[in-house]
């Protein structure tokens, strides 16, 4: 999670952005109306979504998941970065 005023912060260039990516990291959000259910034209076609959701259900909704992890975000998302 990136705080609004990081430099790193893409929320005012989200639509650019999310087209514009060819890997999205998604931690415990949902693929719904309000991102588009990410699919074209708001995310690049093919994108590859990595989908971290406590609920196993989730996974894969609207788009197929390329790497589909349940679990709590906080810990999948520590595993991540001690494995990076």
């Amino acid at each position: 999670v990136v705080d609004d005023d990081s430099p790193l912060s893409v929320a005012a260039a989200r639509s650019h952005a999310l087209r514009s990516a060819d890997v999205i990291l998604l931690l415990g959000a949902r693929l719904n109306w309000i991102l588009h259910f990410g699919l074209p034209p708001r995310f690049l076609k093919g994108v590859k979504v990595i989908q971290v959701d406590i609920s196993a259900e989730e996974l894969g909704n609207n788009v197929p998941a390329s790497v589909a992890l349940c679990g709590d975000v906080k810990a999948v998302a520590g595993q991540i970065a001690d494995a990076l």
